[in-house]
């Protein structure tokens, strides 16, 4: 019969709650890209500013064209995007 220590038994716990805590975190993030747009247009100036500076990391500007670069991981949602067009 193999009995199992109580530290082999809370790693193995541990491990389940970080699995599961990256997958919430993966589900929110999803979530929140798919509802990006209906929360863009509801929100007021100050919100909106705050939105931006989550999502992006700096943008570069030339003569008229805005060209973002996004934070981890808004930067994969539009590239994936960018791709499907």
């Amino acid at each position: 019969m193999c009995l199992l220590d109580e530290t082999t038994i809370v790693n193995s716990l541990d491990k389940v709650a970080e699995t599961n805590e990256q997958l919430l975190t993966v589900e929110w993030t999803l979530e929140l890209a798919n509802k990006a747009y209906s929360l863009y247009v509801t929100r007021n100036p100050q919100e909106l500013a705050e939105l931006l500076r989550m999502v992006l990391l700096n943008c570069a500007i030339d003569a008229a064209t805005i060209h973002p670069t996004y934070r981890k991981p808004f930067d994969l949602t539009f590239e994936r995007a960018k791709n499907e067009e």
